[in-house]
């Protein structure tokens, strides 16, 4: 009796293990009816350090923040200077006097304080659309090469956990980056102060 259902268990546990078995089992071929599915990938934070644009544009908008950070320097050195002196004066002025130059001297420090806050705020925008005119560019070289290699979709690096290396077009996209994209111009109007 146990020999008989052993032999009914042994053949349902076969039954469902021939179910479970693959269509396309090792050994059997493949249908290759079917097109092949392409993709890609690119580092993106690699073309933004290292294309000759991208550097071209963050030397230039280092160099106008230093600036713009010096200019302010400047004034509130001189405020600051302004300060000190006439707090030494103050024994030899009238107390309304002093306390008038003062806030005056208070009134121009906040404007100045204003100013700069204004100008680093619209430097951040300015800074903003430049990074983004950047990734445009590069989006529309990715684009351009997705079409010519016929990839279904490229991928950021960092959404890549592992891909094989011939999947990589970041060199590809920095070459054409450098051969197609010599500068990046940048509008300072609004970060100049001017309206």
């Amino acid at each position: 009796m146990k020999t008989v259902k052993n032999i009914i268990i042994a053949a349902g546990i076969a039954l469902i293990a021939g179910a479970a078995t693959p269509v396309f089992a090792a050994g059997t071929p493949a249908d290759t009816s079917s097109p092949t599915i392409a993709y890609g990938f690119v580092d993106i934070e690699h073309i933004l350090t290292t294309a000759s644009a991208s550097k071209q544009a963050s030397d230039e908008l280092s160099a106008k923040k230093k600036a713009i950070e010096a200019e302010f320097d400047k004034k509130g050195q001189a405020l600051k200077a302004e300060r000190d002196a006439l707090i030494q004066q103050r024994a030899k002025m009238q107390p309304a006097d002093f306390e008038k130059k003062m806030n005056d001297l208070q009134s121009r420090y906040n404007t100045t304080a204003k100013s700069f806050d204004d100008r680093r705020r619209t430097f951040d925008l300015v800074m903003k659309k430049t990074l983004d005119q950047i990734k445009s560019k590069i989006a529309e070289i990715v684009q351009n090469i997705a079409q010519e290699k016929q990839y279904a979709a490229v991928f950021t690096r960092d959404a890549v956990f592992i891909g094989a290396n011939n999947l990589d077009i970041t060199a590809d996209v920095l070459a054409r980056m450098d051969r197609d994209v010599k500068k990046i111009n940048i509008d300072w109007s609004s970060a100049d102060g001017k309206k």
